[in-house]
């Protein structure tokens, strides 16, 4: 199968590699029909962050469930599904109270691959997000939409009910006693001082997927509440994922869609 594997900064080759098999409880085989570059993938991209040369990359996508293990029972070949980035068990501490990005028994290295034609994902039975039908059931603008919930729907939802802006401006301008919210992973050192003398608190964290896609955000897109899908400014196919990269490096693009099957 073809997939994405980062080479060194700055460079992403498509490769031939190995297709993933079923080889443990809970998983799925999907067949990855969208997938996308995030906006945290630059910092390996860009040799800020360390990555490991010829290691499969993407976090986001959506596709169609090829295979499962035996043991799964929510999810079934041929469900189509969106594919978060976290893996929620559902039923650690973590879980229970809404952030699964934090799930407890999430298991290190398994957030990768997902800019392939296959990916191997789990726990397929609490994390992936069942959507009605087939991809050809969907317009090119609502599988755009529905992409977008795998990852950066659900982060901004994240982020809107925690509060959206800049920690340094909003620490000047919070009321003593305020709670600033912050979204996405920072690489700055955050101004603590005056978050102290001021009495304000500071939340964020990693977004959940599955819990707001299930409850509001894969209605809102289906209804047309909503279109996410909008971010998406450029497409590529899987062989010009490294195009798709230096286009948002570039800023050339707001964020890249990769049209894969």
């Amino acid at each position: 199968m073809k997939a994405a594997v980062f080479a060194a900064p700055g460079k992403i080759e498509v490769k031939e590699v190995a297709k993933l098999v079923i080889d443990g409880k809970n998983q799925a085989i999907i067949r990855v029909v969208r997938a996308s570059v995030c906006g945290s993938d630059l910092w390996w991209y860009r040799g800020i962050a360390k990555r490991e040369a010829n290691t499969l990359v993407g976090h986001e996508a959506i596709g169609v469930v090829e295979q499962v293990s035996a043991d799964v029972s929510q999810i079934k070949a041929g469900d189509s599904v969106i594919v978060p980035f976290t893996h929620g068990c559902g039923h650690c501490v973590a879980c229970l109270n809404g952030f699964e990005g934090n799930c407890l028994n999430q298991k290190p290295g398994s957030n990768g691959g997902y800019q392939a034609e296959f990916m191997k994902y789990e726990p397929a039975d609490s994390g992936l997000v069942k959507i009605l039908g087939a991809p050809a059931d969907y317009t090119d603008e609502q599988l755009a939409s529905l992409q977008t919930l795998s990852d950066v729907m659900a982060t901004v939802f994240h982020a809107a009910k925690s509060a959206d802006s800049s920690i340094e401006q909003a620490g000047q301008i919070a009321r003593p006693g305020a709670v600033i919210g912050r979204v996405g992973v920072p690489h700055a050192e955050r101004k603590s001082n005056q978050l102290f003398w001021k009495n304000i608190g500071l939340r964020g964290g990693i977004a959940s997927v599955t819990k707001p896609d299930n409850e509001l955000l894969l209605k809102a897109v289906l209804d047309g509440e909503i279109n996410p899908g909008k971010v998406f400014t450029k497409s590529f196919d899987l062989d010009h994922t490294a195009d798709a990269y230096a286009a948002m490096d570039q800023r050339q693009a707001i964020k890249s869609l990769l049209v894969i099957d």
